[in-house]
């Protein structure tokens, strides 16, 4: 079992709040500069892909 969290680039998630169904929200209350627990080596590389993005993750598994 894997539990983790990912992040994503905060120029990336202003331009998703600038569109509906985001932009219709109060804002947001979380920025990777005041998250306890961000790491930047947890930033998802996205890619634009349509009219959205495309994010690729791939863990590398070991057995115990």
């Amino acid at each position: 079992m894997l539990t983790t969290q990912l992040f994503f680039d905060e120029d990336v998630t202003a331009l998703v709040y600038k569109d509906k169904p985001y932009s219709e929200r109060q804002g947001r209350d979380t920025f990777n500069d005041n998250d306890g627990i961000f790491d930047q080596s947890l930033v998802l590389d996205l890619s634009r892909e349509d009219k959205g993005y495309l994010g690729v993750i791939s863990f590398d598994v070991q057995s115990a």
